[in-house]
């Protein structure tokens, strides 16, 4: 996985528009949060718009989750996603190494 998401996103005048409008689409209770099971329908519904290169495990994508969500709430906001997908991109988390320990 590179920092090939962003550097998409870049040069898309409103990415940060195209991601807050697949968070609000899995966030259906309006909530303002999303749980770490409708992450995966982000990341999906990022992907079908443009290869982002983030394709990871539930498992991993679990861990990553934890490590953003700043109040431990078990759900996150807009921001932590933008959080998150901005540290899947530049590879701050080393899921090869958790998965041979």
């Amino acid at each position: 996985m590179s920092s090939y998401l962003w550097s998409v996103l870049s040069n898309v005048e409103n990415y940060e528009f195209v991601i807050r409008k697949a968070f609000d689409l899995i966030d259906v209770d309006q909530s303002g949060e999303i749980s770490s099971d409708e992450i995966f329908g982000v990341i999906t519904s990022l992907n079908s718009y443009y290869e982002t290169g983030i394709h990871p495990s539930e498992e991993q994508l679990k861990m990553a989750i934890y490590i953003v969500d700043e109040d431990k709430s078990g759900r996150i906001s807009f921001k932590e996603l933008m959080n998150l997908l901005g540290k899947l991109s530049r590879h701050e988390f080393n899921f090869e190494e958790k998965k041979n320990e």
